[in-house]
This record gives structure tokens, sequence and C-alpha cells, in this order.
């Protein structure tokens, strides 16, 4: 092979690799981008400033003469393009489907571990135990994340790693205590902090699975399903999120603001305060009926020691007709209400 065909094989190379990394890290910096690039492909780039200059080149930001040869498309011609648009990245999120099979669905969330409350939770899984569920959804903000953010960090606080530690004993636990049935763990704004904080200070290993909340929880080793924040829940004809997903609150009443969001029958986490509202639809005479549950995390956070969480805990159940109807318990002193 001639050097000049191993020239531009090199340069081939270099820019199908950049291209790649430019679109899949496209809300990066340059430099992370530039800095994951080298770091993984060395031998093609041979130091960090090639990598940059060649991120550079392909983003248009390597001067005026370069930017014509910026975002390189590759235009696919089909039935479902007839006029020839921009290829889309966007993919609809389909919603994850808890089936009916489960009749009876323990619902907790927001314990914000390792500031969980232990005698609301104990209270919590206590009657879930007798209630003889067979399904169990943690619905996000199981882990706090304090350490990584972006508010103000005390640095006496548990640092990620005791988290996780801390995280995998609760998961063992719940394991032992509900052996037999399936088991979600819904992604909350909380654990989102960890992702959020991967992508922009350790790019290089954001992306790897062994750094991921399912992978330091080992939650297929526990046979337990992990749902993205940004994928809703269906079960039956209630609709679960974990409650960030939605803009907007009440502090009159929390169910009231979901049911301005989504419309549709909804429960809902996060907002630390159990509720319900009925919304009744003038012209067709049905009811809808909206749920926000309690917390299971302490009520005198550091950051908001003055407020009007509650704790709680819901189940969801398949009724006589084949609906969802939600058992929404409130904790307080110790006891359900």
């Amino acid at each position: 092979m001639t050097q000049a065909k191993k020239n531009i094989i090199t340069k081939q190379t270099k820019k199908q690799l950049t291209l790649k990394y430019i679109k899949k890290f496209s809300n990066s910096p340059k430099r992370a981008i530039a800095r994951k690039l080298f770091a993984e492909n060395k031998l093609v780039y041979g130091t960090y400033t090639a990598a940059y200059a060649s991120v550079q080149y392909a983003a248009g930001t390597h001067g005026k003469s370069h930017r014509k040869h910026a975002e390189i498309k590759i235009k696919l011609f089909d039935q479902t393009n007839p006029f020839d648009l921009p290829i889309s990245d966007y993919e609809p999120i389909k919603p994850f489907v808890i089936p009916t099979s489960i009749l009876k669905l323990g619902i907790i969330s927001d314990l914000h571990i390792p500031e969980h409350d232990h005698v609301a939770l104990t209270v919590a899984i206590k009657d879930l135990k007798t209630s003889k569920i067979d399904g169990l959804l943690l619905n996000g903000d199981i882990l706090d994340m304090h350490a990584v953010s972006r508010h103000f960090k005390d640095p006496a606080k548990a640092r990620v790693k005791k988290e996780f530690e801390l995280g995998l004993e609760f998961i063992k636990a719940i394991k032992k205590h509900f052996p037999d049935m399936p088991i979600y763990f819904k992604e909350g704004n909380h654990e989102k902090r960890w992702t959020a904080w991967l992508r922009t200070r350790a790019l290089e290993i954001w992306d790897d699975e062994e750094y991921t909340i399912p992978a330091k929880l080992r939650l297929g080793e526990h046979h337990i399903t992990w749902i993205p924040n940004n994928q809703p829940i269906k079960y039956g004809d209630l609709w679960i999120i974990h409650g960030n997903e939605i803009t907007g609150n009440s502090r009159v009443s929390p169910a009231y603001a979901v049911s301005l969001k989504t419309h549709e029958p909804t429960l809902t986490g996060d907002k630390h305060r159990g509720d319900k509202r009925i919304i009744k639809h003038q012209l067709s005479g049905k009811l809808d009926i909206y749920y926000t549950t309690g917390c299971l995390c302490g009520l005198r956070a550091d950051y908001l020691t003055n407020n009007d969480w509650t704790h709680g805990f819901a189940m969801a159940y398949v009724n006589s007709q084949g609906n969802i109807s939600v058992d929404n318990k409130d904790i307080f002193d110790g006891k359900i209400i």
C-alpha cells in the first residue's frame, strides 16, 4: 500500500470518528469531546491537540475557510421522505407498561437515601407486605445524590460512594422482603443528578455502563427493571410519573397542579405531599382522579426546614370493574392515618 493511500485512509477514519463523537456528545463542549475522542483513539490521532483540531474542523470552528466543511449530511431517499427533508434524530418515547396481571402495585418514592426516614419507610414496607402486593414500583428519588447536586453542598454529607453502598443495601433489603414479584425502579430527578454530573465533569466515562446507577445498584442481578426518567408509566388506565417531568406546582393542591398538565388520571411522587383531586368533565360527566404521594425522607431538610411535606406511599390495584383504583396512604407519627 502506498503512503498516499495510507494517508487517505487515516484522514477518512479521523473524519468518520470525529463526526460520530460530535453527534453522540452534541451537548458537550468541544474540548471535552476532544478529550474523549483522543482517550479512546490515541493511535488514530496521536495527540490531544490533533483530536481537538479535528473536532474544530468538523464543527466549523477552525476558521472561516473551513466552515463550509462542517456538518457533512447524509441524505436518505425513500418513500418516507419524499421531500428530501433533513434526517431527524427524534425518537418517540413510548410509555413503559406495567401489566394489569399485577393486581396490587405498591408505590414508594422520595426516600432520598441516606436522608430517608427510617420509621416512615418501615411503616410503608410493613403495610405493603401485609397488603400482599404482587408488584412494587420505586417511583424515583430513591437516592439523594447530594454530593453531585448543582445546589449548595455540605461536605459533611455522605459522598457518592457511600450513597451507592447504602442504596445497594436498600435494594438487597427490598428484594429480600419482596422476593417473588416484579420490581421497577423509576429514575427520579435526584438520580438524574448523577448522569448530569458525569456528562459535565467526566465525559470520558459517562456512557460506560459500569458507571450507571443500574450497575452501581446491581439492579440486573436483583432482577429489578430500570425505567428512565423521561419514560412515563402506564398501569391500566392510570399514568404514573415521578413528577419532575412536568412543570408547575401548587402548594394548595399539588394533585390539582398535576391535573392541569396531564389531563388524564395520573399519580406522581416528587411533591412530598399526599394529595387527591377529582376533576369532573362537565359535558361527559366523566371523573378523572389525580394523586400525589407523600415522601419517605426526613421532613426537615437542611435546605428547607419549614415546609408542608408529609410522609406517605400508595397502592394501586385492579378493582372489580377492571379499572385502576388507588389507596393513597398518609403516615403521621409512625402510623398510617
